[in-house]
């Protein structure tokens, strides 16, 4: 390979900004104060539109975390009357710790 090739797959580290910049950043900042202009919702309805803003899915939710549980729990149960029976009565074992899931419906948690 030549220089050019191996030199444009680096990563080139960034300059950092000379202290004078950070420095006259810092003024500009403590002057304007843009954290006293950054305000949420203010009425119910805005809060109640916004609260599922970063909500990108339902799998860290209480019932999903708990069907998880109980589905690993079940999982390794399985596994160990898949060990002590082998194959042919593994088929017994789901059926049995089937049985014994609390299935319930998944209620919603807020």
């Amino acid at each position: 390979m030549t220089n050019k090739l191996m030199n444009s797959k680096m990563k080139v580290k960034r300059r950092t900004y000379p202290p004078k910049h950070k420095a006259r950043r810092k003024e500009l900042i403590k002057k304007t104060k843009p954290w006293t202009r950054a305000t949420g919702p203010k009425t119910q309805e805005g809060k109640s539109r916004v609260k599922y803003n970063a909500l990108k899915h339902g799998a860290r939710s209480a019932a999903f975390t708990k069907l998880r549980k109980t589905l690993l729990a079940a999982n390794a149960q399985l596994n160990q009357c898949a060990k002590k029976y082998a194959i042919q009565h593994v088929n017994e074992c789901v059926n049995k710790q089937l049985q014994k899931l609390p299935l319930d419906s998944p209620t919603k948690s807020e």
